[in-house]
């Protein structure tokens, strides 16, 4: 099987991971409801966000993967 033939799907599936990561991260980073965990759901919320980002920003440029 032609590896040339398979970079389409695995790009479609690293953007499901990015949106999936975006959908659990924007609501912890917008919504904080807990005031004890408020600032550590910040964190995490905007690690998420940077993550699923840079999974996208992979997914459309797979050259530039070795820099993120």
């Amino acid at each position: 099987m032609d590896r040339g033939g398979v970079w389409w799907l695995l790009r479609a599936a690293l953007c499901a991971v990015a949106v999936g990561y975006l959908l659990l991260a924007v609501p912890a980073l917008l919504f904080e409801d807990n005031l004890h965990h408020g600032h550590l759901a910040a964190h995490l919320g905007a690690f998420g966000v940077a993550y699923g980002v840079a999974l996208l920003f992979v997914a459309m440029r797979p050259a530039t993967a070795r820099a993120l």
